[in-house]
């Protein structure tokens, strides 16, 4: 297949639609697309036109006049209505609209349920539709007409937007997130815990000064497998907030014992979060006999219930997680699974594909019977992840810019940009994004009370300061419009090593 264009920053946009929208036919024909874009400095509306031509086996496919618009122009607004990332990415999506509809007036019978959307998180669209006037009434009109997202997504869309009612756009707000992975080698622990603890101590300065009211809190990996008892009071000692949620994650339930449990109730915590992963006894033991990181999984079906059964007791909400397309997990074992979840009535519950799975197709059966398994039994969802592929779709400023220069160059006829692309040198990279993308991963509540730091990250709707390995901080402004984003190392020697630079990015990021 060979693209051309006059505009490099497109490239990505074609070749990656294209992919997910023929790699299932056509990818041993030879294909051209020719497209051009051209932007109007001169129109106070900055609008800009595209022209596609597709060109399939040397017969040329399009109709200027009759069969469709060859030429689709969208308004944007003056530049100075919008930061440079609303403007960059109108840019995007309408590149990607125009493109779509060119693809299904040729391919009208293939077919992505979530259309447009399919690089995009489907709920953050909806929520700008809203800020935009249109009443949530006609969400999924709205979804259907103008994206081309099928029916049934359209109305999942639209619900999980419904559901998200713990969103409060303020600045004054912030979650805290705290991750202390549970495969840390003994040797390191001390260490490890030294640093951790000094950098949430640095985050309850830059707090204290802003000042932020925390929203919620969430303790990410797990806390009781790592830590002895003393550290583990200590921990919640440094989180002495106010705040609406406190969140712990556990993964290894033969140590979230209930002295442990005793302290975290004495500190607030208001639920804890059970990472089964699956109730089979067989598929477990497969996990640990193949993961790399055995603690992760040394547990036994009767920890999961004991932990349970002691969190009910201390009046913890309680969330469990699910995974899809575990490795010799079939689909009957996962029905069971989502059977036992529905029968122990946890307040949340999430399933989330596995990342190395080598049956997708089965992997989105499963999650689609979750979903409609625990709609049934009266669970909402409150929020669709699906692993993204916007890095490859990003649009900035300079992006814009180069745009302008490149139409310039092009009106002396010396810029046209050819490449190919291999759909079978390809197609196995893109498979896993093109299947998971169109089904998703979803988080379920009970009576409608989502998990806020759940909405908060996976929406990105209010601003996050992560301590710990690999822990994300994110400054959401809304009064400027802006959004700012570090990470933390990934390594625990450049975590531990770095520790002062850490904190220094952390306090330029909430300008303290």
């Amino acid at each position: 297949m060979k693209i051309q264009t006059n505009t490099d920053f497109i490239k990505n946009i074609i070749k990656v639609l294209f992919l997910f929208y023929l790699q299932t036919s056509f990818k041993n024909e030879n294909f051209n697309l020719q497209h051009n874009l051209s932007i109007d400095k001169n129109d106070e509306n900055n609008r800009f036109s595209q022209n596609y031509y597709f060109v399939k086996n040397s017969f040329f496919f399009y109709n200027s006049e009759k069969k469709y618009e060859k030429t689709f122009v969208d308004k944007i607004k003056k530049t100075v209505l919008y930061n440079k990332s609303e403007k960059s990415n109108i840019l995007k999506n309408t590149v990607i609209k125009n493109l779509f509809k060119f693809l299904k007036f040729h391919f009208k019978e293939i077919d992505l349920p979530f259309g447009c959307l399919t690089f995009e998180n489907p709920t953050q669209t909806a929520r700008s539709l809203v800020e935009q006037g249109i009443d949530p009434l006609f969400i999924e009109e709205n979804l259907i007409s103008d994206f081309f997202v099928n029916e049934n997504k359209a109305k999942m869309i639209s619900k999980i937007y419904k559901n998200q009612n713990c969103i409060i756009r303020n600045d004054g707000l912030i979650n805290l997130y705290i991750n202390i992975p549970n495969f840390i080698q003994k040797q390191v622990v001390p260490q490890y815990i030294n640093t951790l603890f000094k950098e949430i101590r640095a985050v309850r300065g830059i707090i204290s000064n802003k000042p932020y009211v925390v929203k919620a809190i969430y303790i990410s990996g797990d806390a009781a497998a790592v830590l002895n008892l003393n550290e583990f009071s200590t921990l919640f000692a440094e989180t002495l907030y106010s705040f609406s949620e406190f969140t712990v994650e556990c993964e290894d339930f033969k140590n979230l014992d209930k002295p442990k449990l005793q302290i975290m109730k004495n500190y607030g915590v208001t639920q804890v979060c059970l990472n089964a992963k699956s109730f089979s006894a067989k598929t477990l033991r497969a996990l640990k006999k193949n993961s790399e990181n055995v603690k992760i999984i040394n547990f036994e079906i009767k920890d999961f219930l004991s932990i349970y059964q002691s969190s009910l007791e201390l009046d913890f909400n309680i969330y469990v997680k699910l995974t899809a397309g575990l490795p010799q997990e079939s689909l009957t074992t996962f029905k069971s699974n989502i059977k036992t979840a529905v029968e122990i009535s946890p307040n949340f519950i999430s399933v989330h594909s596995y990342s190395n799975q080598n049956n997708i197709e089965t992997t989105g059966k499963m999650i689609s019977f979750a979903y409609d398994n625990l709609l049934k039994e009266g669970y909402v969802p409150f929020y669709l992840y699906r692993k993204e592929i916007n890095n490859l779709l990003k649009i900035n400023e300079a992006d814009i810019n180069q745009t302008n220069n490149d139409i310039n160059k092009f009106k002396k006829g010396d810029n046209i940009r050819e490449f190919e692309v291999d759909f079978e040198k390809t197609k196995n990279d893109f498979k896993e994004r093109c299947l998971t993308n169109n089904v998703g991963n979803f988080g379920f509540c009970r009576e409608g009370k989502p998990c806020i730091y759940d909405v908060d990250f996976m929406e990105q709707t209010g601003s996050i300061i992560g301590c710990g390995l690999g822990a994300v901080s994110e400054n959401i402004n809304y009064v400027k419009g802006s959004f700012e984003k570090i990470e933390n190392p990934t390594s625990y020697a450049d975590y531990i090593n770095e520790i002062e630079n850490i904190i220094s990015n952390k306090k330029d990021l909430f300008n303290n």
